[in-house]
C-alpha cells in the first residue's frame, strides 16, 4: 500500500495512456499548472505516500476511469464518488481516499482500529488477522459502502481485466520487485 522502491519504475503516464480510458484525457489545474489525470495520480501518490497502483485500483474501482473512455456522468466531477461540494475534481477526491487508507493502514498497524462504521451505520467488525494494507482499503471502502454493498459488491470485468495489469509484473521476494512473466491463474494482489 505504501508507495515504495517497489514503484520506482512503475510509469504512471504510460499505464493511464495504454488503457485509454477517460483519465488518460483528463486534466485539472493544480496550483496555476494544467496537469494531466497520470499526473494528478502521480502527486497524490507522492504527497500521501500511496502506491499509486492501489490508487488507479480504487479509482477504477468506484469510477472505471482507468479503462472507460465515457464512465458514468456520475463519476464525472466526484470520480470516487463522495458528493460533497468542496470535494469537486479528482485531486480531492483521490487525497480524500489516500487519507482513508493512511488511517486504516496506520491504525492498523498500532492495534487502534477493531470496527469499522459504513456509511449506513452498520458495525463492521475488522478481522484480526488481516494485515495493514488490508486494513487500508477496508477502512476506505467502509467510507464508501453501505452494509447491503460490503459484502458483495460484484467486481466488472475491466476492473479485474486492470487489477491483473497492475500487479502482475511484480513479485515481493525478500523485499525486493522481481519482474516474472504473467501467470493469468495468480491474480492476487499485494497491497
Amino acid at each position: 500500500m505504501v508507495y515504495s522502491p517497489v514503484n520506482a519504475d512503475f510509469d504512471v503516464d504510460a499505464f493511464v495512456s495504454s488503457w485509454n480510458g477517460y483519465l488518460a484525457s483528463y486534466y485539472q489545474t493544480l496550483d496555476g499548472v494544467v496537469t494531466s489525470g497520470a499526473g494528478v495520480v502521480s502527486r497524490v501518490a507522492t504527497e500521501y505516500s500511496v502506491n499509486p497502483r492501489l490508487l488507479l485500483a480504487v479509482l477504477e474501482y468506484q469510477s472505471g476511469w482507468v479503462t472507460e473512455s465515457s464512465p458514468a456522468s456520475e463519476t464525472m466531477v466526484y470520480p470516487m464518488r463522495v458528493y460533497e461540494d468542496y470535494r469537486e475534481g479528482l485531486y480531492s477526491q483521490l487525497s480524500w481516499a489516500a487519507s482513508f487508507l493512511n488511517e486504516g493502514f496506520y491504525q492498523w498497524a498500532i492495534e487502534a482500529i477493531s470496527i469499522w462504521t459504513l456509511t449506513d451505520s452498520t458495525v463492521v467488525e475488522v478481522d484480526p488477522t488481516i494485515n495493514a494494507g488490508t486494513a487500508g482499503v477496508l477502512n476506505l471502502m467502509s467510507n464508501l459502502t453501505t452494509a447491503e454493498t460490503w459484502a458483495r459488491r460484484p467486481l466488472r470485468p475491466a476492473f479485474t481485466n486492470l487489477r491483473v495489469a497492475l500487479w502482475q509484473p511484480i513479485r515481493l521476494c525478500c523485499g525486493t520487485a522481481v519482474a516474472r512473466k504473467p501467470d493469468p491463474t495468480n491474480i492476487a494482489i499485494a497491497v
